[in-house]
């Protein structure tokens, strides 16, 4: 009898457990449901009362001995759920332009709980539907209108939350891991993603196409720096020098120059070895060009084969044998025009690689010199920043004569330094530009501003020799100022050289 009585509880406890699944399971489905129709503000209470139930059932549910509070937690949960979603069916037809902009921010799909816009137009959309109870027309308009402020405002800060804010996040934490001190360019370009982010977002918040390619740009930038932090912090570990970082640099190229059975020659550069291998691509789309054509006129031909066959298919007698052979032929060629198909996908496959591998080593070429260049100033010295491919030294620690005349002595220094950055980009396209602080009229201030630049290539030139005869000067007055020219401190950074090096290549 015992034993009868500890089976029949048994399976009358799993019977309970199977029903109180099955209920829980009802309450979920209610309860997405209820989110879904905005229960929680058509119907607060209810929804209130309903989803605190539901929460108690589910903490419930981890102790099977408090099964029976579990299920009258459910119980309340379901039938306050289903009727906040009959209230908020009622009454929603009422509120279509609110609930749409309701769901523009929903849809963004961030957290929303710290978004004080959102929580504030949540409790205006509960007044405005409590008036609307009411009947009180004015209060409707009244809170609807702060909802519908809110709400926008609300949307703008999610969605710079999801464009913006995550990078920024991202940013502060790769400076805290040290990256900027490996690849400061590189998370200045990464500061600059934000800030044009934050320009799209602000001129038309619904341009998450533009926002979102440039986020990913941006993600791109961060792994990037990531990667040149390891590469560097790793040199520094295990005591690598420049010639070990040389090496590695060497190994990707080569490996591309194998594809063609070109040898190793990097004595003079990575210039000659890269021409080379361009010159073995473009030897490659040229017998591309030749299978295209070939498969071409083989398509062509076959074509016209199958016209003969059909017109064959009427002859008799030694006809038919001439169509047996004709069929033969096509057969033939479909062979051939297949192999030259497959060999012609082998070729664009192969190219595609190499041309993907050789992009990626000239990019990380430039990157790695540029920051060597970095290195080669203070800070008090000059700021080196990149636009593009080009790069920009911006020398705010020179002085000049007031009325004109060759270079003090004392700038020699930083102007060898100078030399030495451009000379790491041969034949690069060089400009001076010449920056000031307003003078007594702007045809004054660009006059003064171009003599500060041809002074600065003068010297170049007594050093570098016609190599700097080639480069541009330029003088832009005050026009371009970096800080507000009311203040002495402004109008001393405003007075400055610009040297924009716009690199063809890299020297080794």
């Amino acid at each position: 009898m015992p034993v009868l009585i500890l089976v029949l509880i048994s399976s009358s406890l799993a019977v309970a457990q199977m029903n109180s699944q099955a209920m829980l399971k009802e309450a979920m489905d209610l309860k997405d449901k209820a989110v879904s129709a905005a229960a929680n503000i058509f119907a607060p209470s209810e929804f209130k009362k309903a989803f605190s139930a539901f929460k108690d059932a589910e903490e419930y549910a981890a102790d099977p001995a408090k099964i029976e509070k579990m299920n009258e937690n459910l119980v309340v949960a379901i039938t306050n759920f289903k009727t906040a979603i009959e209230k908020a069916n009622a009454i929603s037809p009422n509120f279509q332009a609110l609930l749409k902009m309701r769901g523009l921010v929903t849809g963004i799909g961030v957290d929303l709980a710290k978004n004080k816009s959102w929580i504030d137009a949540e409790d205006y959309f509960v007044s405005a539907v409590e008036d609307f109870l009411d009947k009180d027309p004015e209060g409707v308009k009244k809170y609807s209108d702060r909802a519908e402020k809110n709400y926008r405002d609300a949307e703008l800060i999610a969605i710079k939350d999801k464009y913006q804010t995550v990078l920024l996040k991202a940013i502060e934490t790769a400076k805290d891991n040290d990256v900027h001190k490996f690849a400061p360019l590189t998370i200045n370009k990464v500061a600059q993603y934000a800030k044009d982010i934050e320009g799209i977002i602000d001129l038309n918040r619904y341009d998450t196409l533009k926002a979102g390619a440039i986020l990913n740009s941006a993600n791109y930038e961060l792994r990037h720096a990531s990667y040149m932090q390891g590469i560097f912090s790793n040199m520094k570990k295990e005591d690598k020098t420049f010639e070990d970082l040389e090496l590695v640099w060497e190994e990707p190229l080569a490996r591309v120059g194998a594809e063609f059975k070109l040898q190793r020659a990097f004595d003079t550069g990575f210039d000659n070895y890269t021409n080379s291998i361009i010159q073995n691509i473009g030897l490659e789309r040229a017998k591309i060009d030749t299978l295209k054509k070939n498969n071409e006129t083989l398509t062509a031909t076959i074509a016209d084969l199958k016209k003969n066959i059909e017109t064959a298919k009427v002859l008799t007698g030694e006809d038919k044998k001439q169509i047996a052979k004709l069929t033969a032929q096509a057969d033939s060629l479909k062979k051939v025009y297949s192999e030259l198909k497959k060999t012609t996908d082998e070729y664009k496959a192969k190219l595609n690689v190499l041309e993907n591998e050789q992009s990626a080593q000239k990019a990380q070429k430039v990157a790695e010199a540029v920051n060597s260049i970095s290195e080669l100033f203070s800070i008090q010295e000059a700021e080196i920043a990149r636009s593009g491919d080009s790069v920009i030294i911006r020398l705010i620690s020179l002085t000049f004569p007031q009325k004109g005349g060759p270079m003090e002595s004392k700038n020699h220094p930083i102007l060898n330094k100078v030399q030495k950055a451009i000379q790491a980009f041969p034949n690069a396209a060089v400009t001076i530009a010449g920056h000031i602080d307003p003078q007594e009229n702007d045809a004054k201030s660009i006059e003064l501003s171009k003599t500060h630049a041809d002074a600065v290539q003068q010297y170049l030139i007594s050093v570098m020799g016609d190599e700097a005869k080639n480069f541009t000067t330029i003088g832009w007055g005050s026009s371009k100022p970096l800080a507000d020219n009311t203040t002495d401190k402004g109008k001393m950074k405003n007075r400055r050289i610009e040297i924009i090096i716009n690199p063809v290549q890299i020297k080794k």
